[in-house]
């Protein structure tokens, strides 16, 4: 019969094969900082951050054996100035406009009620895409680029820890 501390690395180690790998993780923060980058290359002076899942280290990494295996991860795209500057319409313009303009963007590009989705190629086997959903305001938003110290990689890192 397992001991406790074997039972413990065994729910760790399905703990940590359910997140998203670290090499995904900083895929997703790469793209979605380029995307940054190139808007305020494009004259938009905007910053983005996720939401949903990536924002509560809560990703369910796809398995690479279902024929349709993909994730996508939600960002806002907050653009810089007062609510009253723009209406939504316009901010979703803007930002369409700027997205469409990019030999990057443009043929990776969808377009939904909602949001904007870039999908980009697949990596092993397994698609990923990023969308964007845009606004304008000041609001208070996490750190970019730090994994929430609730995701599930960091509490199964931190329990290994204290094994």
């Amino acid at each position: 019969m397992p001991n406790v501390l074997e039972r413990q690395q065994d729910i760790l180690s399905i703990i940590s094969e359910l997140d998203i790998s670290p090499t995904m993780y900083s895929n997703a923060v790469e793209k979605y900082k380029a995307i940054t980058a190139y808007l305020e290359s494009y004259g938009i002076e905007a910053e983005m951050y996720p939401q949903g899942s990536f924002a509560f280290g809560t990703v369910v990494r796809p398995t690479s054996k279902s024929t349709d295996a993909n994730y996508d991860l939600d960002f806002i795209c907050q653009i810089k100035g007062d609510r009253s500057s723009h209406t939504p319409s316009e901010l979703r313009k803007i930002l369409l406009d700027a997205l469409k303009a990019s030999g990057i963007y443009e043929g990776k590009l969808e377009i939904w009620d909602e949001c904007f989705t870039i999908e980009y190629a697949d990596v092993g086997k397994i698609g990923f895409t990023i969308d964007i959903v845009v606004f304008s305001g000041i609001v208070r938003q996490p750190e970019q680029g730090v994994r929430p110290e609730g995701s599930a990689v960091a509490r199964s890192a931190e329990l290994r820890n204290q094994l």
